[in-house]
């Protein structure tokens, strides 16, 4: 997979096998490319860069991830919460789910007999309906405290619900050791998840 932008002069080649690392000096254009990547990840189309997967153009818009501040990584996104509960409910069998329409039927029956002294018209949505279920219990993600195992969680998401084409890491060489470096390398490849790595200044010879 290949990672065409306009204003620098080399691709940028994205890897199961291994973790490509860009370091730049020029401050102006660390912002430029730092901002043009989590615009895109908010969803936008930024015209000078672009993704190639086998000579095919790939619609990245809201489908990248940018991690830049470390202290509050959000693992309970709407948009990973929604696939949390996917997840859940395609796992559930179908004798389960007769199992807890009964409970549910039971429930709203309580609930029911609970309205016939309000004297107010009411009206109540009987509908059963699972993935309304699974959210009432507010299933999230449990965080991390020490950064590395941030991040390490982060890649457990991304390989259990591949909601994006690569993971962008922002002056993470600020905040791990090498030892913390080749550690989440290892990881990333062995899990299979595309990191880009982009930091400001130069911290000698790349891993």
């Amino acid at each position: 997979m290949k990672l065409n932008v306009k204003y620098i002069d080399s691709d940028i080649i994205l890897s199961n096998d291994y973790i490509f690392s860009v370091e730049i000096n020029n401050k102006g254009l660390f912002y430029r490319f730092i901002n043009d990547l989590n615009n895109i990840a908010n969803g936008n189309m930024i015209e000078d860069i672009y993704l190639y997967k086998d000579l095919n153009e790939v619609n990245i818009a809201n489908r990248i991830s940018v991690i830049i501040d470390y202290f509050n990584i959000d693992f309970n996104s709407k948009k990973v919460l929604a696939f949390i509960n996917n997840l859940i409910v395609g796992s559930i069998n179908e004798k389960d789910i007769l199992s807890i329409n009964q409970y549910y039927n039971k429930i709203l029956d309580i609930i029911l007999d609970n309205t016939d002294d309000i004297n107010i018209s009411l009206e109540v949505n009987d509908e059963f309906d699972i993935q309304n279920i699974i959210k009432l219990f507010k299933i999230t993600v449990k965080n991390k405290d020490n950064i590395l195992d941030k991040i390490t969680l982060f890649i457990d998401l991304e390989k259990e619900l591949s909601i994006n084409e690569f993971i962008v890491l922002v002056n993470i060489k600020q905040y791990l050791t090498k030892e913390e470096l080749i550690e989440l390398y290892k990881y990333a490849i062995y899990n299979q998840i595309k990191l880009l790595l982009v930091d400001y200044g130069y911290y000698g010879v790349t891993i």
